[in-house]
């Protein structure tokens, strides 16, 4: 899992930054919701969903503008 975390970061070039920390929140926050699932604690559950919908707008907000901008 580690691994999978360290191989985005450094597999998106240097002007790509942002959408590599997006990417590795929205990993971290899928990892949470299932855990969440698994122990059967709906509060954390919420939370890393929320987590994940935000990781994911900021994915989708980010392209959106690099289309328009170049």
């Amino acid at each position: 899992m580690i691994a999978t975390i360290i191989l985005l970061i450094y597999s998106v070039p240097d002007e790509s930054g942002v959408v590599s920390i997006w990417l590795v929140g929205y990993s971290v926050s899928r990892l949470g919701h299932t855990f969440g699932y698994l122990i059967g604690n709906t509060g954390a559950r919420g939370l890393f969903k929320t987590l994940n919908l935000f990781a994911l707008l900021g994915i989708a907000s980010y392209l959106a503008i690099s289309i328009f901008v170049n």
